[in-house]
């Protein structure tokens, strides 16, 4: 694992392990240090763990809680595993899947591959949460309920690999491909998708920090790390749905090596920014209480990190389309999230729009509920 130089230490933000009934983690910690860092050999933007932080996210793993949206058959779930199968159909329209040879990393529900297996896949999929593999059962997915790489497939050979959001959990990212080339066939491929982090890099927007992500991906991040770990990168893309980095990479020593231009990342420039931003939006919610203001964010999750550190004497409302959200709580902020439907029942003064992905579409229709509502985009803030 190559290391990474230390950027700046957040005294903490909230530990994310999904939303609660109450605003607490009990018997997990609410919040824990964040140290951010910067692997120079390919620009990779880090986390730097402490083994506390590497503690409770093991134990939380193995409960099988589930942080962020897995895919399912139903809602957002459904819409980002449509579009990350089409993207691999799309991608590999010259193969035949019938008895194509296909594991899944961090197969959680077992719903992707579900939808490789009726177009004659072979499929398996890993997953630690043992209550994810009672889902994956009604899929009828065989799963082996370990981290990779197990014991309990050792010697076993894939045409394909498919990890989706399983990267930026990895914290020796380098291991993890490499172990990976053991399991793949003669011309194998392995698919990955993960948060694209090039506009939170570049505004120093500390939303995107969690401790479950150890790596912070753009592009050319991602491409230098497979190419270091002797993958050739055959497509890269951006999603159509949500905010993620497609590749699909063979296994081909260095041949084909994108020619990426060399970034030098500024690392006083995004501590200054960092701050910046954080002094920015304190600003704003302390105009908003002097003047009496309501504000509302949307979604919730972005912000957390801001109103950790922040702290401001009136707190803001949260909001989500994700019906599975409503009604409970980000720990350790006492804000319970609400529906679109609450928000357009009681109006705000001032929505801040908390996502690159959704804002502009997300702007227009709340515009058009709430024609009295200033509404802030994230972009227009940092």
């Amino acid at each position: 694992m190559n290391p990474a130089e230390q950027i700046i230490r957040l005294e903490s933000i909230p530990f994310h392990m999904g939303v609660r009934k109450k605003p607490s983690n009990n018997p997990f910690p609410d919040c824990l240090p964040f140290c951010i860092g910067l692997r120079k050999d390919i620009n990779l933007l880090v986390q730097i763990p402490t083994e506390e932080v590497e503690t409770c996210l093991d134990k939380v793993y193995l409960s099988g809680s589930v942080i962020g949206t897995p895919m399912n058959p139903r809602g957002l779930g459904r819409l980002y595993a449509e579009d990350f199968y089409e993207f691999v159909k799309d991608s590999l329209k010259e193969i035949d899947f019938k008895d194509l040879k296909m594991l899944e990393i961090g197969c959680g529900t077992g719903y992707l591959l579900s939808k490789f297996k009726k177009d004659g896949a072979l499929v398996l999929g890993i997953e630690p949460g043992a209550e994810l593999n009672k889902e994956a059962k009604q899929h009828n997915i065989q799963v082996v309920q370990d981290y990779f790489p197990s014991q309990k497939i050792k010697g076993k050979k894939f045409n394909i690999i498919v990890q989706y959001c399983v990267l930026e959990h990895i914290k020796d990212s380098d291991s993890f491909l490499q172990t990976q080339k053991d399991y793949l066939d003669v011309g194998g491929k392995i698919i990955i998708s993960v948060p694209d982090c090039a506009k939170n890099i570049e505004n120093a927007d500390i939303s995107m920090f969690t401790h479950e992500h150890y790596n912070y991906f753009n592009n050319s991040s991602l491409t230098r790390l497979l190419e270091t770990n002797g993958f050739t990168v055959d497509k890269i893309t951006k999603s159509n749905y949500g905010g993620c980095i497609y590749v699909i990479a063979s296994l081909n020593d260095s041949t084909n090596r994108h020619n990426l231009k060399t970034l030098d990342f500024d690392a006083l420039k995004f501590k200054n920014k960092l701050h910046d931003n954080i002094r920015r939006l304190s600003n704003l919610l302390e105009s908003a209480e002097k003047e009496m203001k309501s504000i509302a964010v949307f979604p919730a999750i972005r912000i957390i990190n801001y109103i950790h550190i922040i702290k401001p004497a009136k707190m803001p409302r949260f909001f989500d389309d994700d019906s599975r959200l409503h009604g409970l709580f980000y720990p350790p902020i006492p804000v319970v999230v609400e529906s679109r439907e609450d928000l357009c029942k009681k109006p705000v003064d001032i929505i801040l729009v908390f996502t690159d992905s959704f804002g502009k579409k997300l702007k227009k229709e709340l515009q058009e509920k709430l024609k009295d509502a200033k509404i802030i985009l994230l972009e227009e803030l940092m």
